[in-house]
């Protein structure tokens, strides 16, 4: 379970959300969703982060004994991150945290806090420190093994790769968390025309950009998204080379709590919204849609190229079992709401699949920035199918949604306010219905004139 707090962090003055299986940030343009997001997908990636600097260290020859990087250098590194990430504009001034811990009975226990807070120029944390010198501490016996199998003569990096293995697994679990994290962009459809060489040409382009930026107002945290999610692509599509979604459900490997049934739905669910069934055919991408008319991804509509890449990784994550920190601005743009209702019940196969009390820190997480009130809409429906639970039998009870799975938030005026309704179990239903009031009193002005 995770926290975040943010106070005077560019357009956002005074935030808390809590990150459940399924996150729902809606609000106007520039109310700050896309920092908050942002912001959160750092704080979840700081975990690798630890992992990739320790990893770094320890392949160094010139580490042996116990010439380990130093909290405070480690420390050093994180800060620098943040700032280079973020930079001096909106880290002014601000203090943010993250506050980690475990679900037990629906109470946040054991947890420990992560900040970064601005004065006088300079970041600063009380308490990261001390968390890293805990993190290398319950790590110590994996690192000195790893030191002591890279010191041999023949190192054997097989072992040494199980070892590291093990070691990021319990840095993970620190962090009660064990999801990677994807960040999908708004703008997806250009990752549809990229070939291998120009997706090579561009990360390296933005990985230049990104070495030679200096430290100052603006940060570069859009840049190392950007590279991250064509890295991503390039992975998705060598794992689903020459392989369907059918081809997948037949080989089904996953630990989720889903039956056969259910991922069955979840592949006609996604045909339905990509308006045809997904084929890789050598590594290039079509939507095969019918016998005879396969259509490549390039020249499918803007729509299919925008919820491609979120179709896919859900669908991966449902049938190999892989548990995903998956933050996904935008999943709306240029869908009809009956696809974007769709999307939002594919979602939720994959929240019920993954939302187990025993294994709180495997289950996968949604945060979904949005500007439809179909999205809205959609969840409210499924939250209305849960709550009536065994007496509804219009919805599948995989596409049920339970308010402990759910949060929602609108943000305005730089907070975030909690636009559930407890009592109910609902999405406020003047929120979904905002922007069809505020026209439909304009239309009511205007018939009065007459």
């Amino acid at each position: 379970m995770q926290r975040i707090e943010v106070k005077n962090f560019g357009p956002l003055k005074d935030v808390e959300i809590d990150i459940t299986n399924i996150v729902v940030l809606i609000g106007e343009s520039a109310s700050g969703k896309s920092t908050l997001a942002k912001l959160v997908y750092f704080f979840n990636n700081l975990k690798d982060e630890i992992f990739r600097i320790i990893q770094d260290e320890l392949s160094k020859k010139t580490n042996v004994g116990n010439n380990l990087i130093t909290i405070s250098a480690l420390s050093e590194l994180i800060y620098n991150q943040y700032i280079k990430s973020f930079g001096f504009s909106l880290i002014k001034g601000s203090k943010v945290c993250a506050i980690y811990g475990q679900i037990v009975d629906g109470i946040l226990e054991n947890q420990f806090t992560i900040d970064f807070r601005e004065q006088d120029g300079r970041v600063e944390s009380n308490e990261i420190k001390n968390i890293l010198r805990k993190i290398l501490e319950d790590c110590y016996l994996i690192i000195e093994e790893i030191k002591v199998k890279r010191n041999e003569i023949s190192p054997d990096f097989k072992i040494i790769g199980k070892l590291e293995t093990n070691l990021q697994a319990q840095i993970y679990r620190f962090f009660y968390d064990l999801t990677d994290s994807l960040y999908i962009p708004a703008g997806r459809t250009f990752s549809s025309s990229l070939t291998e060489s120009m997706r090579n040409s561009l990360i390296k382009s933005i990985s230049d950009a990104s070495k030679d930026h200096v430290v100052g107002e603006f940060g570069d945290i859009d840049l190392l998204i950007m590279i991250e999610f064509l890295d991503y692509v390039s992975k998705l599509k060598e794992r689903l080379k020459n392989k369907t979604f059918e081809y997948l459900i037949d080989r089904i490997n996953s630990p989720l709590q889903l039956n056969v049934n259910t991922i069955q739905n979840a592949e006609k669910l996604a045909t339905k919204i990509l308006k045809g069934k997904y084929k890789n055919i050598d590594g290039f991408e079509y939507i095969n849609v019918d016998d005879d008319l396969f259509i490549s991804i390039e020249n499918t509509s803007s729509g299919q190229q925008e919820v491609l890449r979120i179709v896919q990784e859900i669908f991966l994550s449902i049938t190999i079992g892989r548990p995903c920190f998956r933050i996904i601005e935008e999943p709306e743009v240029h869908l009809f709401p009956n696809s974007q209702k769709s999307l939002v019940e594919l979602f939720s196969i994959l929240s019920n699949g993954t939302n187990t009390n025993n294994h709180e820190i495997k289950s996968s997480k949604s945060i979904i920035t949005t500007h439809s009130p179909y999205i809205l809409a959609s969840f409210n429906n499924l939250m209305y199918a849960g709550k009536i639970g065994i007496e509804n039998k219009k919805i599948n009870p995989s596409l049920w949604i339970h308010q402990n799975q759910i949060r929602a938030y609108k943000l305005e005026n730089g907070i975030a306010q909690d636009i559930i309704d407890y009592e109910l179990g609902l999405i406020k239903n003047e929120e979904i219905d905002e922007a069809s009031r505020i026209i439909n009193e304009e239309f009511d002005f205007i018939d009065n004139l007459q």
